[in-house]
């Protein structure tokens, strides 16, 4: 797909997120899913990922992504697996985990 941004906030309803191959994807701000279990948006171009308040995550698979360049995850307290393999970004500068 075309979608280089995605901003989802409040989105009460949301259980499950899956992107795959969303080569032009740059930018994920999520927040305030209370509902969200799972996100996959393996091989992306993503160079921003945010995720705030989403307690029920469990899971994010971000893998595959070349020009990551800050990641951010706070309040998250179930999640167990956050999968980065193959992620060859030498340009990670910010890496927030609380």
């Amino acid at each position: 797909t075309g979608i280089t941004d995605i901003t989802l906030w409040n989105q009460s309803y949301l259980e499950e997120i899956l992107m795959k191959d969303c080569h032009e994807l740059a930018t994920v701000s999520i927040g305030n899913c209370e509902k969200l279990r799972s996100m996959s948006l393996p091989n992306s171009q993503i160079n921003k990922f945010t995720i705030v308040d989403c307690e029920e995550l469990t899971s994010i698979d971000i893998s595959n992504t070349a020009k990551l360049v800050e990641l951010r995850l706070d309040g998250c307290p179930n999640l167990l697996t956050l999968n980065m393999r193959q992620v060859n970004s030498p340009t990670l500068i910010n890496l927030d985990l609380r």
